[in-house]
């Protein structure tokens, strides 16, 4: 059957199974034009890669990449960008098409895998004798979803807080000794806020939701799990104290002087960043920090450590993430195969120490070697790597609905962060009502994505 044919008859079948399923098909059929694999003739098999990176992060994987076609003859692979990588993907193996490689984000994992749209890797894993103790244990754990490996982790993260260094002997405070305790924390944002002669803020010592990106772990670092493997828990205690902790920052400083103070903070990577910049003295941040810390704000003397202890929380809590690589489902053996080769050896200590000393990250690895740590640019790598392999440790949970969750979680932030009013109280919203609200609003969808799944098994079952 040819690419086409087997588009069509995609997009037939899904008509019926609602606008999503036909939207994935007609994405499909809108990428035919490069449906017919193309490959020169000389003798070698070329695989296609996909990725999401720009800049030195894709030059990074460029070196692994041009290392791998270098170290044999019978393999090529060719990197190709892409923007949206999950809505193409999932369009390319719809329409019978898919790379032999993609990068995606670790997120993506749990839905694909329910989808059908992964290669499983525990046979390939198994053949060749790599354990899940190749990875740091965090790393490999993410990427497995019941008892099955689909991905392997390429570049990982872990979270911790950086404060400027000048700002804290400015304000009297030493600055080799940053807060272990949230309460520690709050006290010394409080002495490293400064206000104008109209009173309007200037300077920060912390803010709570800048950067945003990790709001949806605030709750694991107060002691709560959002998800428990069967049941939703957003408005367990942790998650309301956390909750309630950034409320009490817009109680302390004031809704609207707080967004004056945030209007004027730049893009991320600009030097108006406001950790750049000197308006905020304190951020919770990832690895990948120190690269635009070099570029915005070179000779910024800053430090890094855990993030503070909190009531409920573990000590040294980090939130770990990784960027992934998968085998889309529906490749030839022989393809398969290759593409396998390919993420072996990126999933090598070469690879992994290339890769990541490019995109200047932490390994996920296991086993580092002590010229990836001495030739790292990021002063506080071997932090990183401790922080990734501790106690503390905790990454997103995997369940297939967790980009709405996050958005849920995101929305009872707002509440907190604006002091919404409770329209049956006439208060501003608590940490419990607006948890109370996500609890339900997830649960529900929850069960709904639960019975959908079973209704997809049973088709599958009955399908001939």
């Amino acid at each position: 059957m040819s690419c086409l044919a087997a588009s069509f008859i995609t997009f037939n079948r899904r008509r019926v199974g609602g606008r999503l399923a036909a939207s994935v098909a007609l994405l499909a059929l809108a990428l035919l034009a490069g449906c017919v694999r193309s490959e020169p003739d000389d003798g070698k098999l070329h695989l296609t890669y996909w990725e999401k990176w720009e800049r030195f992060e894709r030059e990074a994987m460029q070196r692994v990449v041009d290392d791998f076609n270098a170290s044999q003859d019978r393999i090529v692979v060719h990197m190709h960008t892409f923007g949206s990588i999950d809505k193409k993907i999932l369009g390319a193996t719809a329409g019978g098409n898919p790379p032999d490689v993609a990068g995606v984000w670790m997120p993506y994992i749990v839905p694909f895998a329910e989808r059908g749209v992964l290669t499983p890797l525990n046979p390939y894993l198994e053949r060749d004798g790599i354990k899940p103790d190749h990875w740091i244990k965090v790393y490999a754990d993410m990427c497995t979803y019941k008892g099955t490996m689909w991905a392997v982790p390429t570049t990982p993260s872990a979270t911790a807080l950086y404060w400027n260094k000048a700002m804290f002997r400015a304000a009297g405070l030493d600055p080799d000794r940053p807060p272990r305790t949230i309460a520690e924390l709050d006290e010394m944002a409080e002495k490293l806020t400064r206000y104008d002669a109209d009173g309007r803020i200037i300077q920060m010592g912390f803010l709570p939701t800048e950067p945003d990106w990790f709001l949806p772990a605030y709750g694991a670092w107060w002691g709560g799990e959002p998800f428990d493997g069967q049941n939703i828990t957003a408005n367990t205690p942790g998650h309301v104290e956390a909750l309630d902790w950034i409320r009490s920052y817009s109680l302390k400083y004031g809704v609207d002087r707080l967004k004056r103070f945030a209007s004027g903070f730049g893009n991320f990577s600009s030097p108006q960043n406001p950790f750049f910049s000197g308006k905020l003295a304190m951020v919770l941040h990832g690895v990948w920090l120190h690269s635009y810390i070099s570029q915005y704000a070179p000779g910024m003397d800053y430090g890094a450590a855990p993030w503070p202890k909190t009531p409920r929380g573990p000590e040294n809590f980090t939130l770990a993430d990784a960027d992934v690589l998968i085998i889309p489902a529906g490749l030839p053996q022989h393809r398969r195969d290759a593409a396998w080769e390919f993420v072996k050896f990126v999933s090598s200590q070469r690879g992994m120490e290339t890769l990541n000393l490019g995109q200047r990250k932490n390994t996920p690895l296991a086993e580092v070697s002590e010229g990836f740590l001495e030739n790292h640019p990021h002063r506080y790598i071997r932090l990183f790597i401790d922080l990734s392999k501790g106690p503390g440790v905790w990454h997103y949970p995997q369940m297939g609905i967790w980009s709405r969750y996050d958005n849920e979680i995101r929305a009872a932030v707002e509440k907190m962060r604006y002091l919404e009013i409770n329209p049956e109280t006439g208060q501003p919203y608590t940490g419990k009502e607006a948890l109370d609200m996500v609890q339900t609003r997830i649960s529900a969808g929850w069960a709904r994505y639960q019975k959908s799944l079973a209704l997809r098994a049973a088709r599958q079952e009955a399908a001939p």
